[in-house]
Parts: C-alpha cells; sequence; structure tokens
C-alpha cells in the first residue's frame, strides 16, 4: 500500500502542529537555549506559509540568533515576508532591532512602512527599562497560549482529514 501524499497546505499544517508542541516542552527561559529548528526553517523553507509560522514561533520563544534571522527576512523581495518580520520584530521588543526596522520605516509598501514606523515608536516608548516586563508577562501566559495554538492546530488537521 502507498503513502498518502500530503499538500503543501497540510505539510505546513503538521509542520505548525509540531512546533507548538515542541513548543510546549521548552522551559520558560528558552531565550537562553539555542532553538536552531524554527531559524534553521526560516532560512531554508521555500514555503511561505511555513516561513511565516517560523517567524510566529522565533517571536515567541526568542531563541539566540533569532532577531538576526527575522532581520535578514527584511530584506525579502515580498512585502507580506517584509510585514511578517517587522511584526515579529515587535512581538519580540528588542531594541537592537531598531536600526533594521528604522531603514524599513521609507519601505515602499504602506503596511510594512506603518508596521515599522509602530514597532519603532512601541520600543521609543519602552525605552531601556521597560524591557523586562514584556518579558514577564511572556513568562506568565506562554504555556497556555501555546497548548490553545497546539489544540487549534489539532482542529484544523481534524477538519481536513474529514473531507
Amino acid at each position: 500500500m502507498m503513502a498518502p501524499t500530503l499538500s503543501p497546505r497540510m505539510v505546513a499544517r503538521l509542520l505548525s502542529l509540531a512546533l507548538c508542541c515542541a513548543s510546549s516542552f521548552a522551559s520558560v527561559s528558552a531565550s537562553a537555549q539555542p532553538v536552531a529548528g524554527p531559524i534553521a526553517l526560516l532560512r531554508d523553507s521555500r514555503s511561505a506559509r511555513a516561513r511565516l509560522l517560523a517567524m510566529q514561533t522565533i517571536a515567541q520563544l526568542r531563541p539566540n540568533g533569532g532577531r538576526e534571522a527575522l532581520e535578514e527576512q527584511l530584506a525579502s523581495p515580498s512585502p507580506r515576508v517584509r510585514l511578517a518580520a517587522v511584526q515579529a520584530l515587535g512581538r519580540m521588543r528588542d531594541p537592537a532591532s531598531q536600526p533594521s526596522l528604522a531603514r524599513l520605516s521609507g519601505d515602499r509598501d504602506r503596511r510594512v512602512r506603518d508596521a515599522a514606523r509602530e514597532v519603532l515608536s512601541t520600543l521609543a516608548a519602552q525605552g531601556n527599562s521597560g524591557v523586562a516586563a514584556p518579558v514577564v508577562a511572556h513568562a506568565q501566559v506562554a504555556a497556555d497560549w501555546t497548548q490553545v495554538r497546539c489544540v487549534l492546530a489539532m482542529g484544523t488537521l481534524n477538519d481536513h482529514t474529514q473531507h
């Protein structure tokens, strides 16, 4: 019997589920541990969906090298990818990303330009003293949201397997 072939969409959903489940086992101090999976996926995948999911995962886990990997995506020819990278950098709230975001404040795409300016203003407003607060808040709710994402991904997979 031949194994069924999976569509690119199903592969992306399975990857989303795997990343969600893997992140549920990560410790709260995940930023201190290297997490190569989503970074490698972001750099190597040809699937736009998989790369977008990798960006979300990097923003959530904040692995070493994650900011740099997201900043690489700011040079993408795709406005959708640049926008997702700006949004992920905004969720990370790392002041070190300001120079890269400043370059995009003049982007040719209005959505990217507006998002970069919004993240820059948020980073400027938080200053260096406000950096710890989002990290602590993230640590307190990370496990709950990870479980929710896993359940949603499993439900989506179940919906597609019944058709």
